[in-house]
């Protein structure tokens, strides 16, 4: 009985050798270079697919992939790479600093669609119709202020509002009341700003636009935060002009301090108009 107990687990043994031998002939090594993408972003997609033989490794240094593994997956990377190391979509976003006044001065308004306590969102509505020109051929803002992004789809950006802010010690207790930066530490200088990422949406050509405001405390432990819990996110549609706004009743409003609503000398409802398109 032993006997045949043990010829059956070696028989079992060797069926088990000879599969796993011929699983490792039948793997290929094959080297994927990306064109457009990062080897390390793309590595965790090309794991998901390979089997339990397979194997692979990532040369930075080339930026490329080494998969050991059955001609089946190899299949699948290929058809994979196909879809996600393609060149991204280049979208620009064009962004113009203006006072509510101005644009009212000139018979335009503003029809605020989404407000909250730190937000107002809203499209350039009124005159003749037409959307308003930031780039001066068809009407010019004396007080405007313009900055452009060009980014990839999902890439993050920065947009800059204020340097040198008298008033920068508000921004140290917003900071420090949010948890951000120690009680001890000293800053003489703020920046603020805003953070975009935008995201084609596909079929419709809108793009998403996520928006965050950004403090930057320079001094001797100098930081940047971005304050994602005060963030908000708007679609714009091909040709829209999207206006954004701090919310005016809220003295203590980081957006409405950034745009320089809550500004000690009073003057200014300052918005932020905001227009994104495919980069040809």
């Amino acid at each position: 009985m032993k006997t045949i107990c043990r010829t059956t687990v070696a028989a079992a043994l060797l069926v088990l050798l000879a599969a796993a031998a011929a699983a490792a002939a039948s793997t290929v090594v094959k080297i994927y270079a990306m064109d457009y993408r990062r080897a390390s972003e793309a590595a965790p997609h090309i794991q998901a697919l390979l089997s339990p033989e397979g194997r692979m490794s990532v040369d930075e240094r080339t930026n490329s992939i080494i998969v050991n593994d059955t001609a089946a997956v190899h299949a699948k990377i290929r058809s994979l790479l196909g879809t996600i190391d393609v060149m991204a979509v280049q979208l620009r976003i064009e962004v113009t600093f203006t006072e509510r006044s101005v644009l009212q001065n000139l018979g335009l308004d503003v029809d605020w669609r989404i407000s909250d306590s730190n937000w107002s969102v809203g499209t350039v509505r009124g005159g003749d119709g037409l959307s308003v020109d930031v780039s001066g051929s068809q009407r010019t803002f004396s007080t405007a202020r313009k900055q452009f992004l060009v980014l990839q789809d999902g890439e993050s950006g920065s947009i800059s509002v204020g340097s040198d802010i008298p008033q920068y010690q508000w921004y140290i207790e917003f900071g420090r009341r949010y948890g951000c930066i120690a009680g001890g530490t000293t800053y003489r200088q703020v920046r603020t700003g805003f953070q975009v990422t935008p995201k084609l949406m596909p079929g419709s050509g809108a793009v998403q636009v996520r928006i965050e405001p950004v403090v930057s405390y320079l001094g001797a432990d100098a930081r940047t935060v971005v304050f994602r819990e005060l963030s908000t996110t708007v679609v714009v549609n091909p040709g829209e002009q999207m206006v954004i706004g701090g919310s005016s009743g809220q003295s203590e409003s980081l957006v409405g301090r950034i745009l320089g609503i809550d500004k000690t000398t009073g003057s200014g409802d300052w918005i932020m108009m905001l227009n994104v398109k495919v980069q040809e």
